[in-house]
């Protein structure tokens, strides 16, 4: 077998499409999303620092390189996952609608956002006079793709649904398992891997919240401190908290106040929490990902830490990974892991 890839989330599964596109032989061990960042992440795919006003890293190249790949997800297994989502941001001060119309337009942004993305709000349900679209934004159905690509994989037999034991593995093997490259793409249970534990990770325990609303009726997402996104029917995800420090994995009842007094200072819509959910973020404290292989087990690779950007950035990187291995291409310096090693 050429790859043997640990975790079936966002960064092992597109791996493993790359891989089928490849027609390479692999075989994925996962234990499942329950609990996964990947798996209660909302899928919003953002390319502009909304604070600042400029691209986010490599935004361009990144989003020219999803319209095709998420297409040919979508073709194998027969259903859709990436939607155009535009994002209005609640102008909340004339100082900050003077920096919006200073910044904009920019030829950084030229391919991201509209010429004249300050608009009207006429929604009275929407607090705010005026709105700046980022007309780019997609969403992903992450948990959807998820689930649907897992099935896939069972039943080609490229799935074995159980933990990783580290102790059986060996150079070129995992018990009967043999191998060439193994890439480990475990998430936030990274932190437990023996040999990419050195890292420099910063998880950080994120909460959402899932709502219903029949009046709200807006088919943008909606951002000021949070962010509210329409997933379809009247319901939208509200988020996001995050916590540097945390006792469990559990829901936090003061991180739901958060976000609602957030939402509340969005909309005066009726609505009613319908979910609420947390999980461990596999976030890196450079904020770049870990690409690369291990000083010294040349065939055993990372492909972690993608953080709360991962549906933008991880397609092309999972490419440039691959090229890496195979055709001895350079990694982009600012996610190769040997950036902490030279």
């Amino acid at each position: 077998m050429k790859y043997l890839i640990i975790g079936q989330g966002l960064s092992g599964s597109f791996l493993a499409f790359h891989l089928l596109r490849r027609k390479r032989s692999f075989l994925i061990i996962d234990q499942g999303h329950n609990g996964s960042s990947s798996a209660v992440a909302a899928g919003m795919i953002n390319p502009v620092a909304l604070r600042r006003l400029i691209p986010t890293w490599r935004a361009e190249e990144f989003m020219s390189y999803n319209a095709n790949y998420y297409q040919e997800i979508e073709s194998l297994l027969g259903n859709s996952y990436y939607f155009d989502l535009p994002l209005d941001k609640l102008i909340g001060s004339s100082t900050e609608k003077d920096f919006w119309d200073k910044k904009l337009p920019s030829s950084a942004l030229e391919k991201l956002m509209d010429n004249a993305p300050l608009v009207e709000n006429k929604s009275a349900l929407i607090k705010a006079e005026t709105i700046g679209r980022v007309s780019s934004c997609k969403r992903l159905s992450i948990h959807k793709l998820l689930c649907d690509f897992r099935s896939y994989l069972i039943q080609e037999n490229l799935l074995k649904d159980e933990s990783i034991s580290y102790s059986q593995l060996d150079a070129n093997s995992y018990g009967d398992i043999e191998f060439e490259q193994l890439i480990f793409c475990e998430g936030s249970g990274i932190v437990n891997n023996p040999f990419f534990n050195y890292l420099p990770y910063s998880m950080n325990k994120g909460e959402v919240l899932s709502i219903k609303s029949n009046s709200l009726n807006s088919q943008h997402v909606l951002k000021k401190k949070v962010f509210v996104m329409p997933t379809g029917e009247g319901n939208y995800k509200v988020g996001a908290t995050y916590a540097w420090s945390w006792e469990n994995l559990k829901p936090e009842e003061k991180q739901k106040e958060v976000l609602l007094e957030g939402l509340q200072e969005i909309t005066n819509a009726e609505y009613s929490v319908t979910n609420h959910e947390a999980s461990l973020r596999p976030s890196t404290k450079d904020r770049r990902p870990f690409l690369g292989s291990h000083p010294e087990h040349s065939n055993y690779f990372i492909f972690n830490g993608m953080g709360s950007r991962g549906c933008l950035i991880a397609p092309l990187l999972g490419k440039e990974l691959l090229d890496h291995i195979e055709m001895g291409s350079e990694l982009n310096p600012e996610a190769d892991i040997q950036r902490f090693t030279n």
